[in-house]
């Protein structure tokens, strides 16, 4: 007995070397040979397996222990470890609430019981548990943690911020702690801190897959797409099956134009046909024209947000006196395109019918923004994210009519709010150009050319539709900006040839439309492709491909980002506007429509495939709206080989957009809060949503 004593003792020591476990396993099972019920050689066999990722010999190693020895407290611990690492969490919790009732005292065993409330979703009864374990050691810096972790969770930031600072004082090697403090301040909007906390995180633990991933994010958003790019590839080096950082990696590349493995890169994102892994759908948008795709999507994306607070905004009938108050939600209260789209819609609001409240989640300040809303009746209030109950109780006390997200799931989106039912009615609207996928939200605003009723494409809805007359799209008056004469010079560009201009966000350009356009530009003689870059990265990308056609890279051009008049000003200096198809311009749309820049259109099935269709519809601009890849590039060589023919549709797109209703605010505002009266009747009556026009 000795003999065996020692060579277990011995094993346990070889358990964390670098020696081979599978001849580990060969030596304990020879020993098994003689000694069959030997828990402690039985309890190290099953470790060794966990640790060579042999899952299915594991369970059945510590499920025979535990049928010689069902309340051996080692193997129980052992075992239900394995079951939370394979999230079959119901397990696990079973296991170890029969644990602390032997051992009531056990760290461990609270510490893993929490963990697997936590993965259950039950959070209120996670931060339960793991306040025990803190009563019991207030310095136990995995107990932190896990407290933590259930406050982030809860959206409680300020306090998880907390217990992971006091977590590090007790460890300064923490590197979970130093991650999730980056997590924090990402979430936050402080960039340049999160990148230190994640880098000061990978230098105690350069294995932490996670850590590279979020760097990654937080790189890319500050504009260094290399350091991005290599801090994906390591996440996924580390963690090859994990499908988070290969994700995060093909659309940093497609953001780029990196087309270098486009097929495979796409087909991979595409190939995921159960959804099962959640991902903002937003950035498909542009990889397919699927709505019935994107509504899957978007479903499976709502239901990974959890309910985080206690607080309950829901008041199904209005308590407020003739005025309705609506609340508009966003982090976009800058210069940003929905500023610009809604300045008008602000501007025209009936303040004597109804109360307009801004909630503000940016850690972005725009003063002339702010000021321009607050001058025209608008109120502001600024959420503070860290205290989800706070934001929640604020907002109840406000009694909104309408709470409308002007976020979707874009990016820097709190949608996950609208789960509290901020108000009797809530409306997806402008910011994201697809369904929500959710109950939470009773409508979203399109038109009939967006979404043509009784059609195949309105069952990808899973909202009722508030139908504007024209075009869903807002837009202040033509009036408001004064184009003054410019020249190509002043923006570097060539004197005489026809300039082709695209100036959607790159990750919409996609090597179909772009072949297309080499195509035009071989046909068409003295003519030049003039493109948004945002990087150098992007314009690399765009002349390598160029070259591989044969075209001279310098008939590629590109735009700097520039303040919105000057850009709109730089428009009209083009001849003709080439759409993409996934995903259409739409802000950059109505800029050049409104520049007297015709625009050239494919019109496809999703909600953002359609927008400059709408557009043109709503100014009788049919004929540049095309339904196949061969028509649009037909219609553009048409128009760049008759002058004649392209000079009548400047015309037409400038006399157009003067008498048309889409850039007539008061018109627009006048039909929307009639529409909004209709939604809001209905509540009060107690009817459900219908299809509203």
């Amino acid at each position: 007995m000795k003999i065996l004593s020692e060579r277990i003792k011995h094993f346990y020591e070889r358990l964390n070397s670098n020696e081979s476990l599978d001849s580990l396993i060969i030596e304990i099972d020879d020993l098994l040979e003689i000694n069959k019920n030997s828990l402690p050689l039985l309890l190290i066999k099953g470790i060794c397996y966990f640790k060579l990722k042999k899952y299915d010999e594991c369970e059945k190693t510590f499920k025979h222990s535990l049928e010689i020895y069902p309340n051996d407290i080692n193997t129980l611990s052992n075992y239900g470890v394995f079951l939370i690492n394979l999230s079959r969490y119901e397990e696990s919790k079973n296991i170890y609430k029969s644990l602390i009732q032997l051992q009531p005292k056990n760290l461990s065993f609270l510490n893993n019981l929490g963990i697997s409330y936590f993965h259950l979703g039950e959070l209120d009864t996670s931060l339960t548990i793991f306040s025990k374990a803190l009563e019991i050691n207030d310095c136990d810096h995995n107990s932190l943690i896990n407290y933590a972790n259930s406050l982030m969770e809860l959206g409680l930031l300020g306090n998880a911020e907390m217990y992971y600072k006091k977590s590090l004082s007790i460890n300064q090697t923490s590197y979970l702690a130093l991650y999730n403090l980056g997590i924090i301040n990402k979430k936050n909007g402080d960039l340049e801190t999160a990148k230190s906390f994640f880098l000061k995180s990978i230098k105690i633990n350069n294995n932490f897959s996670s850590a590279h991933n979020n760097l990654g994010v937080v790189l890319q958003e500050m504009g260094f797409i290399k350091d991005s790019i290599l801090e994906f590839q390591k996440a996924i080096e580390l963690e090859p099956n994990n499908y988070l950082p290969k994700l995060h990696l093909i659309i940093l590349y497609l953001s780029v134009c990196d087309w270098s493995d486009y097929k495979q890169q796409v087909n991979f994102l595409l190939s995921l046909k159960d959804f099962n892994f959640p991902f903002p759908p937003f950035y498909f948008l542009s990889l397919e024209d699927s709505p019935e795709n994107q509504i899957i999507r978007s479903k499976k994306w709502f239901s990974k947000f959890k309910i985080q607070s206690k607080v309950i905004v829901k008041c199904m009938k209005s308590t407020n006196s003739g005025i309705i108050k609506i609340g508009y939600f966003s982090s976009d209260f800058y210069e940003h395109a929905t500023m610009y789209l809604m300045s008008g819609l602000f501007r025209n609001h009936d303040k004597q019918k109804f109360e307009i409240l801004i909630y503000n989640y940016s850690s972005k300040k725009s003063k002339k923004w702010i000021n321009f809303l607050i001058n025209n009746g608008c109120k502001i209030i600024n959420i503070d994210l860290k205290d989800i109950n706070k934001s929640l109780d604020r907002i109840k006390n406000d009694q909104l009519d309408i709470a409308i997200d002007l976020k979707g799931y874009t990016h820097e989106s709190r949608s996950d709010l609208f789960k509290y039912r901020l108000a009797p009615l809530q409306i997806n609207y402008l910011g994201y150009p697809s369904t929500m996928g959710t109950n939470c939200f009773d409508y979203i605003i399109a038109d009939k050319t967006i979404i043509p009723p009784n059609s195949d494409l309105r069952k990808n809805y899973s909202e009722k539709i508030i139908y504007m007359p024209h075009c869903y799209q807002p837009n202040d008056d033509i009036t408001k900006f004064e184009l003054p004469n410019s020249s190509r010079k002043k923006f570097h560009l060539p004197s005489d040839g026809l300039i082709y201009a695209c100036f959607n966000n790159p990750i919409k350009i996609t090597p179909i439309e772009f072949n297309i356009w080499s195509n035009i530009l071989i046909k068409i003689e003295n003519s030049y492709l003039w493109l948004l870059s945002t990087n150098d990265i992007f314009k690399e990308n765009i002349l390598s491909e160029i070259n591989k056609k044969n075209i001279d890279p310098k008939r590629i051009i590109f735009a700097p980002v520039m303040p919105h008049d000057e850009h709109i000003e730089r428009l009209k200096l083009a001849d003709i506007f080439l759409d993409c198809f996934n995903y259409n311009a739409h802000t950059t749309a109505s800029d050049a429509l409104r520049a007297g820049l015709p625009i050239v259109t494919k019109k496809g099935k999703q909600f953002s495939a359609r927008v400059t269709a709408s557009l043109l519809s709503s100014i009788k601009l049919d004929e540049l709206i095309t339904n196949s890849e061969v028509e649009y590039e037909k219609l553009i060589i048409k128009l760049s080989e008759d002058n004649e023919l392209l000079k009548t549709i400047k015309k037409k797109v400038l006399t157009n957009t003067q008498t048309s209703m889409l850039f007539n605010s008061s018109f627009y505002t006048k039909n929307y809060e009639n529409l909004l009266f209709k939604a809001n009747e209905r509540v009060l009556l107690g009817k459900a949503p219908v299809d509203l026009e």
